[in-house]
């Protein structure tokens, strides 16, 4: 990725130096989904803005950052420790949309595919591993994201970096924005409160107030000590009564370090993307600028072709291709006209660059498979899944009909693409 040595600049780590970028898998998820106005979906009625925008969000830190080191952190679902102290956390939240939900198993998907390594466990939010990461890994971390959540974890070698905002904020933004170290931004939050969380806070105080009351006291702590001595009579009487309320906010908005990551940096390591995987993803998904964008696969050697002529070979065969996305595949025939052909071999390739070659009828082959056995493999044609990818498909549609079976789940033809 060309550009990434230029955008890494912009990064205040010594030259040589390697971080880890940590991206706020949730986060993303959300951005991308209601940043996309309107509605996306490929023909088969499956909504796809969210998978898009992340995709493009990811797309954009790989060739931008061109990490070493990466990972995504997701929340998991179920609660978490704040729901045990304190039942009505993050109540006001409407649940996920459902045309979010089914997006959700994709979006993991391409992850991986672009070799990008995910983290997600259960009773943590994705906050908390991000957390866990920067305290119990020594090493320089680039937070990816733009959650306020995040603001207290930075310090000399942590910052945050927004992609949608291509903002790096670092110790002095911090200080420059708010005038408080990051670390007190807890305090600020625990007094201010969260409505998007229900974290309740105290009454009367937002976020300015919350920040000249740290400013002035230190912490959240020294303030309500200090509270009789306040002068602003609604303020001192809701700091001294609502004191408990600021504390048990507090550790509602502190982020849990102590989450079971991986503590090995190898864990870490950004692999080769799968570019067949994520061709066949796209495809499925109709992205067809963001197929254009992928590099072409490496050519296929002819010692990934394998002859099958045991019966015995198929069920093996076509179970690991009905657990495939696509099947490419593509019959032979005795005549170039599809009314009057037969059907004397097809060839199916599932798992790139493996493909197999199996023949029926070709005149004068000794070894080939008995005709009963085109029956198993044409269910493979006729199932909705895996989706089909076949060359003059039209032919091939004649060809199979006039032989008793149909073609379902076609998703694209070479010679029209």
């Amino acid at each position: 990725m060309p550009q990434g040595s230029l955008f890494r600049k912009k990064l205040p780590f010594a030259p040589g130096q390697e971080p880890l970028f940590v991206i706020d898998g949730s986060s993303f998820i959300f951005r991308a989904y209601f940043a996309i106005k309107g509605h996306l979906s490929n023909r088969k009625g499956l909504p796809t803005k969210a998978i898009f925008g992340f995709t493009q969000m990811l797309l954009k830190l790989l060739r931008e950052m061109d990490p070493k080191y990466v990972v995504i952190c997701f929340d998991a679902k179920g609660p978490t420790f704040r729901h045990q102290i304190f039942e009505a956390y993050k109540a006001n939240r409407p649940p996920v949309p459902d045309d979010l939900s089914v997006q959700i198993p994709y979006i993991r998907e391409i992850a991986e595919a672009f070799g990008v390594p995910i983290l997600e466990i259960p009773g943590y939010e994705a906050d908390d591993l991000i957390a866990s990461i920067v305290t119990k890994l020594d090493h320089p971390v680039v937070i990816v994201g733009g959650d306020k959540d995040l603001f207290p974890l930075v310090s000399e070698r942590v910052i945050i970096w927004d992609p949608m905002k291509d903002e790096i904020i670092d110790v002095e933004t911090i200080k420059r924005r708010f005038g408080v170290e990051p670390a007190k931004l807890l305090d600020v939050r625990a007094l201010a409160g969260d409505s998007t969380d229900n974290i309740p806070g105290v009454p009367g105080v937002g976020e300015k107030t919350a920040l000249k009351l740290i400013s002035l006291y230190g912490s959240l702590e020294e303030v309500l000590k200090h509270a009789p001595e306040i002068k602003q009579k609604r303020l001192r009487e809701n700091l001294l009564r609502f004191a408990e309320q600021a504390r048990l906010s507090k550790e509602l908005v502190r982020l849990n370090q102590e989450a079971p990551v991986p503590v090995e940096l190898s864990f870490y390591e950004h692999k080769e993307p799968d570019i067949a995987r994520l061709r066949a993803l796209f495809l499925e998904l109709e992205f067809k600028k963001l197929l254009k964008e992928l590099p072409a696969t490496k050519s296929i050697s002819y010692d990934h072709y394998e002859l099958i002529t045991e019966p015995e070979r198929i069920t093996t065969l076509l179970a690991e291709a009905r657990n495939a996305p696509v099947l490419v595949f593509d019959l032979e025939s005795d005549s170039k006209d599809p009314m009057r052909g037969k059907i004397v071999g097809i060839a199916l390739c599932f798992s790139p660059p493996k493909a197999y070659y199996l023949p029926f009828h070709h005149e004068g082959a000794r070894d080939q498979l008995p005709w009963e056995v085109f029956s198993q493999v044409a269910s493979l044609l006729t199932a909705q899944r895996p989706l089909k990818i076949g060359h003059n498909v039209k032919y091939d549609l004649i060809l199979l009909r006039r032989h008793g079976f149909t073609l379902e789940g076609l998703e694209g033809d070479t010679m029209i693409a």
